[in-house]
């Protein structure tokens, strides 16, 4: 995601605390919506930072979260209130989770998937004195500036949003926040973040086709043909191993992406993605950007590219850079433009040749600027106003972002999007960092807000249709 960075160790730390904004959130529903929608606190404190959510067994709600681990609980479908928590995985530490059947699984942040099952029903998953299964059926997808995201899965496939390892898809100087592959450090440390680029992983949406064709053993998934640990330069930029089409593999489905966080489906299955770009100006041609040095705000953020909303196509190219592997792939031609090329459903600004306005959050044309547009979810419930039904509800992680010339704009915000016409509204504001949605099946959307700081708890509210 934008707004922070999951670099380990250590670059988590630094970030959350530079986002630190010392205010107690208080969501509140947009004017539009107010006659027809509520806040409403489901769990005060999460016990750690969340990332995702999801159902499981029994109907319980397990959240994800970077920090402490994965936690199950018990949801009052009258009250929207959460109670009765259970430490899944206490050793989790990473973004995405979901349920295949009864089986668990989830991303770390070291580059990761993790097949974990409950065999004794007593909700706490891997046990080893049970018997009970907890493997990493992925290891070693290089991460750095970004980490393998959310998890969403259907029918036997499992599909995951992985990050680039670099902040821009660039090698070489300055494409590295917080990793240097030559013994340096990353430029947010001071250093010149020299950098291989990206692996055939990275700023990618893969999948496992058919999750029942994995076998039970550590690493069976990787469709790397290289030692994934360490990352090497061969690892990095000549194993094409992810592009084949292997279905017990994880393998990549589309790509040209820069950090795919939030994965979300709809009603028929079909899979949408929001993309957190770079820091970069326009130059109006739909494809050409100038990024940002050092991936700072810059002078005018009237011209910035904003954050991406995707439906997910089997092969497709969704336009960003990549200087390893674009034009070494069918899947990337050179120059980002090709047949299999989509575009965002939301106005990105890259074909806008000017005159520019500055992002207005209240009333949005696009998900904006450094917005950290994160988790999504459709929230179809049928007593929602006309405005907003059939929308796919967007959290917008980033409380504010200014450029050198004093230009502020605010989110921490929930949004929704028709996805037939582009068309963004805003639904609820006041929030910390929210980073995660989720639909009950009923009358309410779980909003799950990440801490502010190290050490402060998260919280989960919900956007209640009022009866």
């Amino acid at each position: 995601m934008d707004g922070m960075r999951w670099g380990w160790a250590g670059a988590v730390a630094a970030a959350l605390i530079g986002l630190a904004s010392g205010a107690s959130a208080q969501p509140a529903i947009d004017a539009p919506y107010q006659p027809a929608l509520k806040v409403e606190t489901a769990l005060a404190a999460t016990s750690g930072s969340p990332t995702q959510m999801c159902w499981g067994p029994l109907g319980r709600l397990y959240v994800m979260s970077h920090d402490a681990g994965i936690v199950s609980y018990r949801y009052n479908w009258l009250t929207g209130k959460l109670s009765s928590p259970i430490r899944a995985v206490p050793s989790a530490r990473g973004i995405g989770l979901g349920f295949h059947g009864a089986v668990l699984y989830y991303s770390t942040l070291a580059g990761g998937l993790v097949k974990a099952t409950d065999d004794d029903g007593d909700g706490v998953y891997g046990e080893v004195g049970q018997g009970e299964r907890s493997l990493e059926i992925v290891r070693g997808i290089p991460s750095g500036d970004h980490a393998v995201d959310q998890i969403q899965i259907v029918g036997d496939t499992l599909y995951v949003g992985i990050g680039r390892r670099t902040i821009n898809g660039r090698a070489g100087a300055l494409s590295g926040g917080t990793i240097d592959d030559f013994g340096g450090s990353g430029f947010f440390y001071g250093g010149q973040g020299v950098t291989w680029g990206d692996s055939a992983y990275n700023g990618a949406i893969a999948w496992i086709r058919d999750l029942t064709q994995v076998v039970d053993a550590v690493d069976s998934a990787n469709a790397f043909n290289t030692p994934a640990s360490p990352p090497t330069r061969a690892l990095i930029q000549d194993d094409f191993g992810p592009y084949s089409t292997s279905p017990g593999k994880l393998t990549v489905h589309s790509a040209g992406t820069r950090n795919p966080f939030g994965l979300c489906l709809d009603a028929g299955g079909r899979l949408f993605f929001t993309n957190n770009y770079n820091r970069a100006t326009t130059l109006g041609d739909g494809t050409n950007v100038v990024d940002h040095a050092r991936d700072g705000v810059g002078s005018d953020l009237r011209a910035s590219v904003h954050d991406q909303l995707f439906l997910a196509v089997e092969g497709a190219d969704y336009g960003y850079a990549d200087d390893v592997w674009r034009g070494r792939t069918s899947i990337l031609p050179a120059g980002a433009i090709g047949a299999n090329r989509v575009a965002s459903i939301t106005p990105d600004n890259l074909s806008n040749p000017g005159p520019y306005l500055l992002h207005d959050p209240a009333r949005p044309v696009g998900l904006g600027p450094s917005s950290s547009a994160n988790g999504c979810a459709f929230f179809d419930s049928a007593a929602l106003p006309p405005a907003l039904a059939g929308n796919l509800f967007i959290a917008r992680y980033n409380p504010s972002v200014a450029d050198s010339s004093g230009r502020t704009i605010r989110y921490a915000d929930v949004i929704a999007v028709d996805v037939t016409t582009g068309e963004v509204k805003r639904v609820a504001t006041g929030f910390q960092n929210p980073i995660a949605v989720l639909w009950d099946g009923a009358n309410r959307l779980l909003v799950a807000d990440f801490t502010t700081g190290t050490g402060k708890p998260g919280a989960i509210y919900s956007l209640a249709v009022a009866r």
